[in-house]
């Protein structure tokens, strides 16, 4: 997102180019829009990454493409990736999918506008852990949560069963967090029906996709109550983990 800071009075951080994105009847779009729609002929809800591949090399390295009254703006390739991390001319921008998650995260890390300040305040939080030295103290539990991983499989195929590697992809991110980040174990792969911590994480990231799905949030109601619930007992687990940790290290810290 262009950090326009003259000849506009766009604010930093403006959620989506239907505020106002300067000259963008510049940049492609797909072939036969449809009004109000947008560009929906062609799409399918189920392969949106390989329907944007498609857009891509059909329209080349930067492209837009509108769902109802928002438009997105596209762009693959390294070199213009590369051009877009120029923090001189760029700034940090969030994007729709992004921002229907601060009811979740708030402003942290990566739900933060540019022009708020914990945005600053959470990457020197987080930094420390991400040094070489953290990296390599965390590496043994790593290890052992893959080896769970590729243990639950070789169960999985041993009993003639296929495995959901999407789900499992989901549930070994989350405790490789919550082991190196917690020291707690929600026992994914030991689990018969996923953690409810778990459930309740996909079901805020599925919901935040929806809302970009759809015309208008009221269609959402009862998935909307349903996120409400979800939220709650993220804020519960995270709350009970931090204070067992707390607890667990005797208010020193030190992690």
């Amino acid at each position: 997102m262009a950090d326009t800071t003259s000849g506009t009075t766009l604010p930093k951080g403006f959620r989506s180019a239907e505020h106002g994105w300067p000259e963008l009847d510049r940049i492609p779009h797909p072939p036969r829009r449809i009004p109000l729609l947008g560009d929906v002929l062609g799409a399918n809800r189920r392969t949106p990454l390989q329907d944007s591949l498609k857009y891509a090399r059909m329209l080349g390295p930067i492209y837009r493409r509108k769902a109802f009254n928002r438009e997105f703006v596209f762009v693959w390739g390294a070199d213009l990736a590369a051009d877009l991390a120029d923090e001189t001319r760029f700034a940090k921008h969030v994007g729709l999918g992004i921002a229907n998650l601060r009811p979740v995260a708030g402003d942290g890390l990566f739900t933060a506008y540019n022009h708020e300040p914990n945005w600053q305040l959470a990457h020197d939080v987080l930094a420390p852990g991400f040094s070489r030295e953290a990296m390599a103290a965390y590496h043994p539990m790593m290890l052992a949560v893959a080896e769970r991983l590729t243990g639950h499989w070789d169960r999985e195929t041993a009993a003639g069963r296929t495995v959901d590697v999407p789900a499992d992809m989901t549930k070994l991110t989350l405790e490789t967090i919550a082991r190196t980040g917690f020291g707690h174990d929600f026992g994914s792969f030991e689990r018969d029906r996923p953690h409810p911590f778990i459930t309740a994480m996909v079901g805020t990231l599925t919901y935040a996709q929806r809302l970009n799905s759809v015309p208008w949030p009221g269609l959402l109601r009862e998935a909307a109550r349903r996120n409400e619930a979800d939220i709650a007992y993220l804020n519960r687990t995270v709350d009970d983990l931090v204070r067992e940790r707390r607890t667990a290290s005797g208010g020193r810290g030190g992690d």
